[in-house]
């Protein structure tokens, strides 16, 4: 009884453990390793390019992750695409000349592709009946756990022994995680003789799950849009801290600690989102995470020489608002989307939102080239959160008057 009680929650910390290898190391954590890569003979143009591969990669697996578990299933898919991860960083620590690093890259983006948030909610909507966005919050969380806890350990590696022992390091990590994926993931509660959580005797105080009527052409035109503007909205603009603080006169440590705050801030958000999505309407929550990301950006646009208070606060902010890029579009999807085309309508959104990422990563150096200042790109971007926060609120409302395609 204790075990079909606690399964599914295994299932979920595994699932965390899948999305601290598939998007914390292979993505989150790779910046460390920038500056020696360098180092090692690769231009600065090379080194940025891996990043390049590693995300064209990311794309092409994100197009193909629901054929790729439809074949192979949730244990062997999992584990088989950990192995890829694995393989990736074992080729990175013996990598010489620029080819096999991208060799490499490429093989770490389909890691970041069929793993991450889109297999762990898979996962998560199996096993559970009830807390489902909770579950997923706590998968998510994964990514910024790496983000807190790998950069400091792989620096010290580095700086002891040298980049290859950091990349082995990495690799092992994702053998172990894989070998835990194989011994612990189930597909269905039901092939293991389980139940999800949810069911059985906690029946009676079970929420109803949310399920989506289904989109209109024109909501699906909006809420694209609206992941277009998230991608443009975000990433860059943390990606960039570092280099608009410096070009503000800061402390360079302050960059650091708020990136750092932002990774703390990202796991919370992650798990207090889910709980709150749980319990109140995902309306309000979304438009609360939204004006964390909004209000972020407006407080680096205003970030003066020195006021080193806003931009702590912008770590914040940025840090919890921006959970809604993965476990916030996961559950747009699944409150507005017909069940049976959750995942895919849950796979485009991560489409666009990362190639908006990849295409719009350049953006804020070619602007502050052209103007002189990182600042306008921190000015355009909250006005278009903005626009993009109406868009994904007017689908929700009329949802919710009924006016949504039946």
């Amino acid at each position: 009884p204790m075990k079909k009680k606690i399964y599914p929650w295994i299932i979920c910390l595994m699932s965390t453990l899948l999305v601290s290898c598939c998007m914390g190391i292979t993505n989150g954590t790779f910046s460390v390793f920038q500056p020696y890569l360098v180092e090692r003979g690769l231009s600065n143009t090379q080194a940025s390019s891996i990043i390049m591969t590693r995300n064209i990669f990311g794309c092409l697996a994100i197009a193909t992750v629901t054929q790729f578990y439809d074949r192979l299933e949730l244990r062997l898919g999992m584990t088989v695409n950990v192995c890829i991860g694995a393989a990736a960083f074992v080729i990175y620590s013996m990598a010489g000349s620029y080819p096999v690093f991208l060799t490499a890259a490429a093989l770490s983006g389909i890691c970041y592709g069929w793993g991450g948030i889109l297999p762990a909610s898979m996962a998560i909507r199996r096993w559970f009946k009830a807390n489902r966005t909770l579950a997923l919050g706590i998968s998510g969380s994964g990514s910024g756990v790496a983000m807190l806890i790998l950069p400091v350990i792989l620096t010290a590696v580095i700086e002891e022994r040298g980049i290859s022992a950091a990349f082995r390091l990495d690799a092992f990590l994702m053998a172990a995680t894989a070998g835990l994926l194989f011994l612990t993931i189930r597909d269905t509660p039901e092939k293991a003789g389980l139940i999800s959580w949810g069911d059985g005797e906690e029946k009676e105080r079970v929420q109803k799950v949310r399920e989506g009527s289904g989109l209109s052409r024109p909501e699906y035109g909006m809420l694209f849009v609206s992941m277009l503007f998230l991608g443009i909205g975000t990433q860059p603009e943390v990606n960039h801290i570092a280099v608009y603080f410096h070009e503000l006169d800061f402390d360079p440590m302050l960059a650091s600690k708020v990136i750092s705050v932002i990774g703390l801030f990202l796991i919370l958000g992650k798990c207090v989102y889910g709980y709150l999505v749980d319990r109140f309407d995902s309306f309000n929550i979304n438009l609360i995470y939204y004006l964390g990301i909004i209000f972020g950006l407006i407080f680096l646009a205003l970030c003066g020489e020195g006021n080193e208070f806003l931009a702590y606060a912008a770590g914040v902010c940025l840090g919890y608002g921006t959970s809604l890029a993965t476990v916030g579009m996961l559950t747009i999807a699944s409150d507005l989307e017909k069940p049976e085309k959750y995942m895919k309508t849950g796979k485009i959104f991560q489409l666009i939102y990362m190639g908006a990422v990849l295409i719009f990563s350049a953006v804020p150096g070619i602007a502050a080239d052209m103007w002189g200042s990182y600042r306008p790109v921190y000015v355009l971007a909250p006005c278009l959160m903005t626009a993009g926060t109406v868009l994904v609120q007017i689908v929700y409302i009329r949802h919710r008057k009924g006016t949504a395609y039946k």
